[in-house]
């Protein structure tokens, strides 16, 4: 056990570039004591193992088992963001890798309607990425447009019908917009809320497109998504503009109205989406040129709030610019609080994750059986003989 750990931890630290002095001096060993941990030849202290791990960027569970989901997640995701493996959304991803068994055990989450699949980034990816997103929208219907609640509904949207997880966290403005865990045993999209809405639903949407193509990928992460060359941020960004503003809409849309203004303060309000993103998105389906694409960008969407509220189209959300709420995921919150209802995790992880009080995670995890059947509800643990016991004698 002690070389393959000492072996495990070598191979950690050299996929990060790290010398084995270095790492030494990091976590306050000597060389020699490094060295001696590396080969097999000295026992790790528990202690000295969570210093490592730290400073490897994973959990000490990925070094212990390296069977284990935490043990694929990446080690690092330095090829051209020198810390995206760091922050609150990756402190997030690692501690939910880490209970990924506790979270099989008892979520009761249905199957993905959408595998992760491999797909060539390369090669006809603008008609794959139109394609998959057809799909996706013919699973979730046009029900999450109506009102101003898009980013919520579409969470849930989501969550209900494609069968994966989304959490919205407040991160700090360096953290990452956005991550995605593509595989099947986890799948989970986590948004940093600390984004205007607009741009969070952009980055959901642009999120979902990787989690739907990432193949062999186990976890992909946006800091931005500004003039994106790589071609899976590419094709993730084409999924998300045709998602939001599927092509075949606006065609249809264009047929129906000859006032520019008003066909633009249509799509708006059917989409949700920042000004910028409308008209660039226009622009990019050939309804505009670039010098219209410029001076609409100028002059801003004012005379098209002013059209739309006179028409009874609500598009307040273009120049929203409040951040994000904060909100729990729902099958693995759900999971996560019947474990803690069984003592195999504690009250303080929860609370972290479902971000809510101690007291609060207290009372949904050990409450009567009304509040039981309310928390299996909110988190999506529908437990409907539970629900039916807990209300039969609730007054009306």
């Amino acid at each position: 056990m002690g070389l393959e750990l000492g072996q495990r931890i070598a191979f950690l630290r050299t996929q990060l570039g790290i010398q084995s002095q270095e790492l030494a001096q990091r976590v306050e060993l000597s060389p020699s004591a490094m060295s001696q941990i590396e080969s097999g030849q000295r026992q790790i202290k528990a202690e000295e193992l969570s210093r490592i791990a730290s400073e490897l960027n994973i959990s000490p569970l990925a070094i212990l088992r390296p069977d284990s989901f935490a043990a694929k997640m990446p080690v690092a995701l330095r090829t051209s963001d020198s810390d995206s493996s760091e922050g609150t959304l990756m402190s997030y991803i690692r501690w939910l890798a880490d209970v990924q068994e506790i979270i099989q055990k008892y979520t009761s989450k249905p199957e993905m309607t959408f595998q992760p699949k491999s797909v060539d980034f390369e090669v006809n990816w603008l008609e794959q990425s139109r394609e998959m997103a057809d799909a996706v929208n013919d699973v979730l219907s046009d029900q999450w447009r109506s009102g101003n609640a898009k980013l919520s509904n579409l969470k849930s949207a989501i969550e209900e019908s494609l069968g994966i997880d989304v959490l919205f966290v407040e991160g700090p403005d360096n953290d990452l917009l956005g991550a995605a865990v593509t595989s099947a045993v986890l799948p989970l999209i986590v948004i940093n809320s600390n984004q205007s809405q607009p741009r969070a639903l952009f980055t959901l949407a642009h999120e979902l497109g990787h989690l739907l193509s990432g193949g062999n990928s186990t976890l992909i992460t946006d800091r931005t998504f500004a003039g994106a060359v790589n071609p899976v941020e590419r094709f993730a960004n084409a999924f998300a503009a045709e998602f939001l503003l599927p092509t075949k809409y606006v065609e249809t849309i264009k047929l129906e109205y000859s006032d520019a203004v008003m066909l633009i303060a249509q799509l708006l309000a059917y989409s949700g989406v920042s000004w910028k993103t409308l008209v660039y998105r226009l622009h990019n389906l050939g309804i505009i040129n670039a010098n219209r694409r410029d001076q609409l960008i100028r002059i801003g969407p004012a005379s098209v709030e002013y059209a739309a509220a006179q028409n009874g189209l609500s598009v307040s959300l273009i120049n929203d610019m409040s951040p994000a709420t904060p909100e729990p995921s729902r099958w693995i919150s759900g999971a996560l609080i019947l474990a803690a209802r069984e003592k195999e995790i504690g009250i303080d992880p929860v609370s972290h994750l479902i971000q809510r009080s101690d007291e609060e995670t207290e009372n949904l995890v050990y409450g009567d059986r009304f509040s039981s059947a309310l928390s299996r509800v909110e988190f999506g643990e529908v437990d409907s003989e539970l629900r039916d016991e807990a209300f039969a004698d609730f007054p009306v």
